[in-house]
């Protein structure tokens, strides 16, 4: 099996963190977790389940991977989110290490879960990440979210496996991730001088609701897969809106929750 390291990103996950480093173990024994201030138990839990931790002050998405990778045994290595899980299919995939070519950057479809319910249409039925990489010839930037592996030259390459992830089981902290993304996505793109912020605001919203949710067939996904198509369609209105007002002097950054029909989402939760 290919030699790997695997790097978990962490802050508060002490109810993800044994059951993701379990999983972890499936690839390798070398298992680095980078927390950024946690203030409940996954510390001393990482820890018990035999992982190295790194302390962190917190800076960007890209940084923290990068620090832990840069600790790692091995030059191989995996990027994972606290709430994924290793599937053994993935496992199978890297059993062969004269397959993988150091320029070479990894990915997997994720199969997304709503509220325990695998989602296989609209957007977050067709996602796929780039976890799997060479450190000597690869590193992630420096974005403020949606962070990439940044590779001067080489190839990219999607392996027919998956990661499990259960991103969303409380939709309230799901909305309230989203919003911090949104904010830190206008960021990148002020920084990129990204212009248009009023007329994406209008029309982009609608275009990825209907995207996921019909072209995509989200609407087969039922209610879960309507949540899922508004969250994110609301994510895309906060995140222009965002990169609107950052020209004006007194703005701040949000503090409340973008307004997704409570009522269904009532509903739905109930």
């Amino acid at each position: 099996m290919l030699q790997l390291s695997i790097v978990i990103i962490t802050k508060n996950e002490a109810h993800n963190i044994v059951a993701c480093i379990r999983s972890a173990k499936k690839l390798g024994t070398d298992v680095i977790v980078v927390d950024s201030g946690s203030d409940d138990d996954t510390v001393l839990l990482a820890e018990a389940c035999g992982a190295r931790v790194k302390h962190i002050t917190w800076s960007s998405y890209g940084a923290a991977r990068n620090a832990g990778a840069a600790l790692a045994k091995n030059d191989w290595i995996f990027a994972l989110d606290a709430d994924e899980r290793i599937t053994d299919e993935l496992v199978e995939c890297v059993k062969d290490p004269g397959f993988f070519q150091a320029k070479t950057i990894y990915g997997f479809h994720r199969t997304n879960f709503f509220k325990g319910k695998k989602l296989q249409f609209g957007n977050l039925g067709r996602e796929t990440v780039f976890r799997l990489y060479n450190r000597r010839l690869t590193e992630w930037n420096n974005d403020p979210v949606h962070e990439k592996l940044h590779l001067k030259s080489g190839n990219k390459l999607i392996l027919k496996s998956s990661l499990l992830h259960f991103g969303i089981e409380d939709i309230r902290k799901y909305q309230l991730k989203k919003l911090n993304y949104a904010y830190l996505c206008a960021l990148k793109y002020r920084s990129q001088g990204k212009k248009g912020a009023v007329f994406f605001k209008l029309v982009s919203p609608v275009f990825h609701f209907v995207q996921s949710y019909f072209i995509r067939l989200g609407f087969l996904d039922g209610k879960a897969g309507l949540l899922a198509a508004k969250i994110n369609a609301n994510y895309t209105w906060h995140k222009y809106d965002n990169l609107s007002r950052m020209k004006k002097l007194d703005y701040k950054k949000p503090t409340a929750i973008p307004t997704i029909s409570s009522t269904f989402t009532k509903a739905y939760s109930s």
